[in-house]
């Protein structure tokens, strides 16, 4: 992204609120939001691009706004579990 630290953060958020996906927790400081991705709720975009079967897991995903330098920023999803990393896989083609 093309942007300063403050507004990389604060369009992340709001991409995430559009979506209507629940941050669980967040550490500005760090650079992370804490989101689970529940097949429950209504689905949005970015949703869909998560979703697997309807027997699949919700697993939890951290994703991270990195300062590159003065007005770039780098976002990336991680994810601890194997569910998760196709699910990565999948949003990053």
């Amino acid at each position: 992204m093309n942007l300063e630290f403050p507004r990389a953060w604060a369009a992340v958020d709001r991409a995430l609120k559009e979506a209507m996906i629940t941050v669980n927790d967040l550490d500005r400081t760090e650079g992370v939001f804490f989101v689970t991705f529940s097949q429950e709720e209504d689905e949005g975009f970015v949703k869909r691009l998560f979703k697997r079967g309807r027997n699949s897991v919700n697993p939890d995903f951290k994703i991270y706004v990195k300062k590159l330098d003065q007005n770039k920023c780098a976002v990336t999803v991680d994810s601890a579990s194997e569910e998760g990393k196709v699910f990565e896989r999948d949003l990053l083609s």
